[in-house]
């Protein structure tokens, strides 16, 4: 006869104590207690036979084998990476000449220099921004690090994020340019989307020195937010999750009726 084929059950050589005809139950340690014929992939397994070839471990192993692939999405999950997107880009009262990604977390919009600025005595403008930031993770806090200068005047910025609204602001009553200054980050409560509003209002003063006037610009809007990972069961907690399923699974095999 020729050898049995990997994976395939190989009955065992006929013997006086275990007739062909497998009559007499057996009981094998791992199969447990066999009665008359068992066929799988076209051959029979009599009294005390074995695996040959490649078989899948020993038998508890299988009992694992669900609970690990229910939980393996979540192992995934936990050790998967943030995913931040900005979409729906709008603004009134500028030209855009570059947007994109500022690193991981942020977002860049650099306007048109000469109608991001205001010069002169008394003069005025307000540019509005809007976007919706959306992340696989939690946004919990932002900082607002705008590009801009300012003499003799005031930058002001209103950032609403979903009905939540931070102000900043920059003054000078000298006549020397100074740089818009970064500004504390500011916190937010824990979510994956919110809808951006940045309202900002440029003005100088009105009474300047002979030869002095103001400058109040904001040329580049940049902002990153702060992200902390949704909860989910850490990898050590989805193995001890498996590990009850398994049991119940075991329990239950236990319970049912021997063949």
């Amino acid at each position: 006869m020729d050898p049995a084929p990997s994976g395939f059950f190989a009955p065992p050589a006929a013997s006086a104590g275990v007739p062909e005809s497998c009559d007499t139950k057996k009981r094998d340690p791992q199969l447990g207690t066999l009665g008359g014929k068992l066929s799988s992939g076209g051959a029979t397994l009599c009294g005390t036979s074995q695996f040959v070839g490649n078989h899948s471990g020993p038998p508890y192993m299988k009992s694992f084998r669900k609970p690990l692939t229910l939980a393996l999405p979540l192992i995934l999950a936990a050790a998967a990476q943030a995913d931040m997107t900005f979409s729906n880009v709008t603004v009134d009262g500028a030209s855009i000449v570059e947007q994109g990604m500022l690193g991981d977390n942020g977002y860049t919009i650099k306007f048109d220099a000469v109608q991001s600025k205001v010069t002169g005595n008394g003069k005025s403008k307000t540019i509005t921004l809007g976007y919706v930031v959306t992340t696989t993770e939690l946004i919990t806090g932002f900082t607002f690090s705008p590009l801009g200068s300012v003499s003799r005047g005031d930058v002001n910025v209103a950032l609403d994020h979903s009905g939540t609204g931070d102000s900043f602001a920059w003054s000078s009553t000298t006549s020397s340019v100074s740089s818009l200054a970064q500004k504390p980050s500011e916190s937010l409560a824990a979510s994956h989307t919110y809808n951006v509003l940045a309202t900002i209002n440029l003005s100088t003063l009105n009474t300047t020195p002979t030869n002095r006037f103001g400058i109040a610009s904001l040329s580049q809007f940049n902002i990153s937010y702060q992200t902390t990972a949704a909860p989910v069961p850490e990898p050590a907690t989805c193995l001890v999750v498996a590990a009850g399923l398994a049991a119940i699974a075991r329990r239950r095999k236990k319970g049912s009726p021997q063949l």
